[in-house]
């Protein structure tokens, strides 16, 4: 009895090692298969082990079980065949670039260079490098002392996902401005106004900011009201607001605070589409969630403008081929008196194909980025 349960330990042992190792080697659904193949060859080994009929019908079901489970994560792969054809490259792994932040929830590692490489079905989109500075911030250009103090907030758009540091909107602010306008973007991957008031309700914008703020610049997109709302699995450990009927919006928490599981087993995880399926939030966006979200916007543009007198927040509304969304989150921004500018309209940026990164790929490229940069020197800052 003894001998064989420490021969179950040991292939125990075996299989969390061969599946960690697979986590680091395969991709996509590879993992899974792989990881599935190992369970499912682990429990029929012991199926044929066991002396007991009980025993048997336990690992023979729980192999069938593996092997089915498998057979489903495959099936949903290959129902969504662009998923298999995207493909990122570069050292983001190896130099621990997702990092858990205290405020944020997550945020990229202070100090590194992270290289990404998007290819979709062979064809390559992008390969760039995110210069991180010791803030957490991608690096901005040199600026004088006195002059205009810009602050950017909002996800990937801001961030500049897909481009060079150069090519971003706040550096070609800072850069436009020939020394003059100080910028800083705190934007990032997955992020929405849940992380800009967080960090400067928490302190983070004073500790990092070295100017007093003139502007502060926000880029809203629809996606933005499902991620305060939680529903997106990406944006899971990231801070959590709630309006309460009549009353006054407030934090409680991270979205995963009340999760079983830590925040690294379920990142893991949310690789698997079969997990994705079974614990994503479905049910449509309601009047709740719309809101919600514009109070945080609110809230955060009412602790920037009493913290630095004059200080002008604006934000760029991007409709991004939700209309209708659009038109329910500008009602609300009329209704907080939070002034906004329609982004493809304003801009004069309609044209997907043009200022885009790909038709794969919605993210602005570097030539809205100037465009942007331009509309906000003529129209917000100067």
């Amino acid at each position: 009895m003894r001998h064989r349960l420490l021969r179950v330990l040991l292939f125990l042992v075996l299989g969390a090692v061969a599946s960690y190792w697979i986590s680091t080697r395969l991709h996509k659904v590879e993992i899974w298969l792989g990881i599935g193949l190992v369970w499912t060859a682990f429990f029929t080994y012991l199926a044929i082990c066991a002396r007991n009929e009980l025993a048997r019908i336990a690992w023979i079901t729980l192999a069938l079980f593996i092997l089915c489970l498998s057979g489903y994560e495959t099936w949903l792969w290959l129902k969504n065949p662009m998923l298999l054809k995207v493909r990122y490259e570069g050292n983001f792994d190896d130099i621990g670039y997702f990092i858990d932040h205290p405020i944020l929830g997550k945020a990229p590692r202070p100090g590194v260079r992270a290289h990404f490489r998007k290819s979709v079905d062979g064809t390559l989109l992008y390969d760039v490098v995110y210069r991180i500075d010791g803030n957490g911030l991608r690096s901005a250009p040199p600026h004088d002392e006195a002059g205009s103090c810009v602050l950017f907030f909002g996800g990937s758009y801001t961030f500049g996902e897909g481009v060079e540091n150069e090519q971003t909107l706040p550096y070609r602010v800072g850069e436009l401005g020939d020394g003059s306008i100080q910028t800083y973007n705190f934007g990032f991957h997955g992020y929405g106004p849940h992380h800009m008031l967080a960090a400067v309700e928490e302190g983070l914008v004073d500790d990092i900011v070295a100017c007093s703020p003139t502007h502060i610049i926000y880029q809203a997109i629809p996606d933005h009201v499902r991620r305060t709302s939680g529903r997106l699995l990406s944006g899971f450990h990231a801070p959590r607001y709630l309006l309460p009927e009549n009353g006054a919006l407030y934090k409680k928490g991270f979205f995963d605070d009340e999760s079983l599981l830590p925040p690294g087993i379920r990142g893991f995880l949310n690789r698997s589409l079969v997990f994705r399926r079974l614990t994503a939030d479905k049910s449509p966006l309601n009047r709740y969630d719309l809101d919600r979200y514009a109070a945080i916007v609110a809230r955060a543009r009412d602790i920037f403008s009493a913290g630095n007198d004059g200080t002008s927040f604006t934000v760029l509304l991007w409709e991004d081929g939700n209309s209708k969304l659009v038109r329910e989150i500008a009602n609300r921004f009329l209704g907080h008196e939070i002034r906004f500018y329609p982004v493809e309209e304003s801009v004069g940026i309609s044209d997907r194909g043009k200022y885009r990164l790909s038709a794969e790929d919605p993210h602005p490229n570097a030539l809205a980025y100037d465009r942007i940069a331009r509309f906000l020197l003529d129209e917000v800052i100067n």
